[in-house]
């Protein structure tokens, strides 16, 4: 009866566990239908074809390369989220299979319904696991196709460097470049002529075309006025020999002046131009260019004006003197010059116009020589300052590492100055483009990053104060070079040929991180973990800030128990914020486990002694046995705790020193607080007196003396006690409780003065030890002397020796203190 009703309620309880599971299954999540992921798939898998296709095409330009890989990098984007959806259905199906798993040999049977259930559970992870591994190849194959588009993209740019076009020095060049402007330049004229000659004929057009140029020319004028007036109300204190007020202020000031104005001016003339009429469908793309190639002159001429400040040396950036800053910048002019009208002739006018190629090559050799003469000139701005002759012979071992780094960016840019109008006059047209050009931009956006650092450095120095609580405002500038650095990256990468679809997927690989074994780093997940902690570390210390001046004086703790409790916040806000920090960055700490227990004897013989102290340090800090402010004697000195940290406790010994005493010492070791509870310590005056003396009489003396000392508490009151029987005196002792024992020392040397006063008033002796030398044998040393010495002076030898008598005075114990580490310096 008893075994029937063990099955049953066997069987009750498997059907709950079965609805249970069940129930779970579905709060689990849904799984994707197969059919959804087998379309998904097919579609996916015949998009790859066709963007793969294009591969085949043996005249395929790097655009098509750039936009198929594009379409590539979000189709894995795509495919890769559906692998990662089927990893996630993978979880509960395996928990849900362990917790269905088969009865152990020589239990009870499966039931039934569990059986059905696991077989279920089975079938469709196999069938998940297979969506999977098709999702999977087609995401590798994806991969696959893309390192094919970075490779074709690779050999198309290396055969441009690699190829020679002919040079200006070859034969039939020059004449066909020339035929081809003439021809263009020719078109333009009569384009413009033609439409101005329209234009003339009607009246009303012409008197409106005339209108607009007066009232451009008069806008102009003004616009420049207006800047020439800025800049001498920006610097009229300078110039009359005062130094800026505001530096920061007027530096960005004058800039802004020197490109916000002469743009304002082009964009007038651009709208003037396109609303006029004259300019005609083969002068449109050489306007835009030029349009283009005044703003980049522009732009240098302002932020050169800013980096070098040639009649500004107040507001100056770079180290040189007043005449190579003012060559400096009209070289960085010159080079923007050359920058616009290769923007303005080739990239925007020879792609719009049919002209031979001849033409370019003629254009930008030219161009190049120019420009590599302006470069290499340029250069000479790179020039470190010179090395300080008082410097120590360690920073002469060690010197800094910047004046090497320009020598050696002078060097590159010198180099690329040459190389790049020598291999156009060889014929490698791409070749010289992409030495000069990208080495003229990485210039361009390095300054620009200088001049924004210069400029946060300089704001933030002329906003903040100089006080203490500015030190976290000083850091502005680290943060935003930090940045800038890391912005200039991908901006150089541009610059020097990859390409935005390059960005992405170098992105993303930030994003996703890489695997070493089965750990997976992801450089945003580092990050993450960094801003995150790094925010709670500053809310923990905000808290402690508030504690201990707002919230703790408020309460009835002593100095120590407010350390105590501030520092105890301080380790509770640092382990709380690395918990949030790794709970927000979805850390899988798994591994590190396993690491960390595989390495854990040999960190724990290494580390044992740091974590005894850490340890240790929570202790003290927990039954506060010593605090801060308290007097201890440790075997190794005496002095005041100053704080207690986590590995070590700092002492102030009274000669003003620091003693770092490991927590682990405090705890395990005896250690004497003079002031645990209270500034209360007992104080001993021991004083001899000679044999002879009244003992009455000398201790109503010293009992006076005891009870007007204002230092020695009325209760428990202090007394007098006779000692005994000393070798040389009669030993009294003045014992007593101090109100504060720092001040021990000072109460003895009052104590013993007044008793050194008072034994003189009543002629109380204090004696001193005194010893009688008896020389045995003397007789027989005096027979020897006398031999020495003659018969003569023997008489006189023996004489005198026979009265030999020597008194030693020794000074008896006659220290009425503690002995050396009695109290604190401070109050001796």
């Amino acid at each position: 009866m008893l075994d029937v009703a063990t099955r049953g309620l066997g069987r009750a309880l498997s059907i709950l566990v079965l609805m249970a599971l069940l129930l779970g299954g579905v709060a689990l999540g849904q799984p994707i239908p197969e059919e959804e992921v087998s379309d998904r798939v097919e579609r996916w898998d015949v998009s790859l074809r066709q963007i793969s296709s294009v591969l085949d095409d043996p005249e395929l330009s790097v655009d098509q390369i750039e936009s198929g890989r594009a379409e590539l990098e979000n189709l894995r984007g795509s495919v890769t989220a559906l692998v990662n959806e089927l990893n996630s259905e993978l979880g509960p199906y395996e928990e849900r299979l362990r917790n269905l798993a088969p009865a152990a040999e020589g239990g009870p049977p499966d039931n039934g319904a569990l059986a059905e259930e696991r077989d279920r559970l089975t079938t469709e992870m196999a069938a998940v696991q297979a969506e999977l591994g098709l999702t999977q190849d087609l995401e590798f194959r994806i991969s696959t196709a893309v390192k094919k588009f970075v490779d074709r993209r690779r050999d198309i740019f290396t055969t441009q460097l690699k190829s020679r076009s002919p040079g200006v020095a070859e034969p039939g060049v020059w004449p066909r470049a020339v035929e081809g402007l003439q021809r263009e330049a020719r078109q333009i004229i009569e384009e413009t002529t033609s439409q101005f000659n329209e234009m003339a004929m009607v009246s009303s057009e012409g008197a409106r075309l005339l209108v607009g140029a007066i009232v451009v020319f008069g806008l102009l004028i003004l616009l420049f006025r207006l800047k020439r007036w800025a800049e001498d109300r920006l610097t009229f204190r300078m110039r009359n020999g005062e130094p800026p007020r505001q530096p920061a202020s007027l530096a960005v000031s004058l800039t802004l002046t020197r490109l916000l104005l002469p743009a304002a001016a082009m964009g007038l003339v651009l709208v003037w131009l396109a609303n006029s009429g004259l300019i005609g469908p083969s002068a449109e793309p050489l306007v835009a260019g030029l349009s283009r190639a005044v703003l980049v002159v522009i732009g240098a001429y302002g932020l050169g004006s800013a980096f070098f400040a040639p009649n500004e040396p107040a507001l100056r950036v770079s180290k040189l003197d007043d005449h190579e800053a003012a060559k400096a910048h009209r070289r960085v002019v010159a080079l923007a010059v050359v920058v616009g009208l290769d923007n303005t002739l080739i990239v925007g006018g020879f792609t719009s116009i049919d002209l031979p190629f001849e033409a370019q090559v003629v254009v930008n050799t030219a161009l190049l020589i120019v420009g590599g003469i302006c470069l290499w000139l340029t250069a000479t701005a790179l020039r470190p300052e010179q090395p300080e002759t008082d410097l120590s012979a360690d920073e002469q071992r060690s010197p800094p590492l910047l004046p090497y780094f320009l020598n050696l960016m002078r060097d590159v840019v010198r180099l690329a100055a040459i190389a790049a109008p020598l291999l156009a006059l060889l014929g490698y047209y791409f070749a010289s483009r992409y030495v000069f050009y990208p080495m003229v931009f990485s210039g361009a956006a390095l300054g620009i990053g200088i001049l924004l650092f210069y400029m946060v450095r300089d704001g933030v120095a002329q906003f903040v104060p100089e006080d203490e609580g500015s030190s976290r405002f000083r850091m502005i500038p680290v943060l935003v070079g930090f940045m800038l650095i890391c912005a200039a990256i991908p901006v150089l990468a541009l610059i020097w040929g990859a390409s935005g679809t390059d960005l992405s997927a170098w992105w993303k690989l930030v994003e996703d991180g890489f695997s070493v074994g089965d750990v997976s780093l992801s450089p945003i997940d580092a990050l993450l973990f960094l801003v995150v902690f790094a925010i709670g570390y500053l809310l923990t210390r905000m808290i402690q800030g508030i504690l201990s001046r707002n919230v703790l004086p408020l309460t009835s703790l002593d100095s120590g128990g407010r350390d105590a409790v501030v520092a105890g916040v301080g380790y509770f806000g640092v382990f709380v914020s690395a918990l949030v920090a790794i709970s927000a960055t979805a850390l899988d700490l798994s591994n590190l486990a396993i690491v960390a227990g595989a390495l854990s004897v040999g960190i724990g013989f290494g580390l044992q002694n740091i974590v005894n102290n850490f340890v240790s340090g929570v202790i003290l800090l927990i039954e506060r046995p010593i605090k801060a402010g308290d007097w201890v004697e440790l075997s190794s000195g005496m002095g005041y705790v100053k704080k207690v940290n986590v590995r070590s406790t700092e002492v102030q010994t009274f000669d003003r020193s620091t003693l770092f005493v490991p927590n682990s010492e405090l705890i395990s070791s005896p250690v004497i607080n003079w002031t645990h509870t209270d500034m209360h310590g007992r104080i001993i005056v021991k004083v001899g007196v000679a044999y002879g003396t009244d003992p009455r009489k000398v201790e109503g003396i010293l009992q006076k003396i005891a009870d007007s000392h204002t230092m020695l508490l009325p209760r428990p009151a202090p007394y007098v006690l006779f000692r005994g029987f000393g070798s040389d005196s009669l030993d009294f002792e003045i014992r007593g409780v101090l109100r504060d024992v720092n001040w021990i020392l000072n109460v003895q040397s009052d104590i013993n003065y007044e008793i050194s006063r008072r034994f003189g008033e009543e002629g109380i002796e204090i004696p001193f030890a005194q010893r009688e030398v008896t020389i045995k044998n003397l007789s027989d040393m005096g027979e020897g002397i006398a031999r020495v010495a003659g018969a003569a002076t023997a008489p006189a030898s023996k004489q005198s020796a026979a009265g030999v008598e020597d008194t030693d005075t020794e000074t008896g114990e006659g220290d009425n203190g503690e002995g050396d580490g009695a109290g604190p310096g401070s109050h001796a």
